[in-house]
């Protein structure tokens, strides 16, 4: 077992005469090395420094009757902790090999505090081409069931505009809950007619329909020329994260 990382002041011999000074200064050593820095510690070997003690419960608490007894029970404390992160078994309080798991379910939103966050990511991916009429097009549809009053929606297109003959005037973008529009971005510039380049359009809103559940849909428009054009899709994206 460890002992004081000190030494008495003087060494005393038999017979010798002490004075009050000698007593003083040794006792004085003591007082003076009472701290973390000076104190034996408990790790004298890999088996004692594995020493762990089950902490009890509340109300069933288990008390330590030494400072090693603390010290086992903060050990076993970080013990449970990571057993309880990692879901498996730590052979050492220490381990530092171990993963965060989380069980698909685990989380839900019932279970998420005032403020925290659920976020719900639809997407689709399609090049397939949609003709963009004067009049709203449906570019993307997703059903949701929300439970929290607010829903922050980010609606995102990544596209290229081919045009008829003058191409397009100005692209509006919409996203409408239940066939209501519920936000819309107007007259974006589409870029060169036919360009093979790709642009990206975002539109992002915050509505308040409460909980239930409700159809989105991501919808374009052609601008007021009155000439249909082709979106030709490659990214499509709606993005659902409730707030309080």
């Amino acid at each position: 077992m460890s002992v004081g990382l000190y030494t008495l002041l003087r060494t005393y011999v038999d017979g010798q005469v002490l004075g009050a000074s000698d007593y003083v200064g040794d006792h004085q050593q003591h007082i003076t090395n009472q701290n973390p820095l000076s104190t034996g510690a408990y790790s004298d070997t890999a088996s004692q420094m594995s020493l762990v003690t089950d902490t009890g419960d509340s109300g069933t608490p288990s008390l330590a009757g030494s400072l090693a007894g603390e010290l086992e029970r903060l050990r076993f404390a970080i013990k449970h902790i990571k057993e309880t992160i990692s879901q498996s078994t730590m052979p050492v309080w220490f381990t530092k090999s171990y993963s965060v798991v989380v069980n698909n379910g685990t989380i839900t939103t019932a279970k998420l505090l005032d403020g925290a966050t659920s976020v719900q990511y639809i997407r689709t991916a399609t090049n397939a081409t949609t003709q963009l009429l004067v009049t709203d097009t449906i570019l993307l549809s997703q059903g949701i069931t929300l439970t929290r009053t607010r829903v922050r929606i980010t609606g995102v297109l990544h596209a290229r505009i081919n045009g008829i003959t003058n191409g397009v005037a100005g692209l509006n973008l919409k996203i409408k809950r239940g066939g209501t529009q519920v936000g819309i971005v107007a007259s974006i510039a589409p870029g060169s007619t036919d360009s093979a380049g790709l642009a990206t359009y975002v539109l992002e809103i915050v509505d308040a329909p409460g909980p239930g559940t409700y159809t989105y849909t991501l919808e374009g428009s052609n601008g007021s020329d009155g000439v249909i054009c082709n979106v030709i899709n490659t990214d499509s994206a709606l993005k659902f994260e409730e707030i309080a």
